[in-house]
């Protein structure tokens, strides 16, 4: 999709066990850079999932985890998921070429 001038991609698979990306690339005049990435994983049976969304221009990473909501029988469990914001140091923004380097 194309959101305020910026390519989004999204990508999603898996079962119980899912995961996902989404990449966003800003066109430039040389090119399309990638200018921000979330990853999640989680798991459909209990609830846990985890997310980290990376702003490549700020440098702001965000953690969210939710722990497990239910073991594997389908009891309840008492968790309290966390959010945390850090702040990693700003790089040259990639160019689409090398997004295949970039996590995974």
């Amino acid at each position: 999709s194309i959101e305020k001038l910026v390519i989004v991609i999204r990508q999603f698979g898996g079962s119980r066990d899912n995961y996902g990306a989404t990449h966003r690339f800003r066109a430039e005049n040389n090119g399309l850079r990638l200018i921000g990435v979330d990853h999640v994983n989680g798991d459909g049976l209990t609830g846990a999932s985890d997310t980290t969304s990376e702003n490549l221009i700020t440098g702001t990473v965000i953690n969210d985890s939710t722990p497990a909501l239910f073991d594997d029988d389908g009891h309840d469990l008492k968790g309290t998921p966390t959010h945390k914001r850090s702040q990693a140091a700003v790089k040259p923004l990639p160019a689409l070429e090398e997004v295949s380097e970039y996590g995974d």
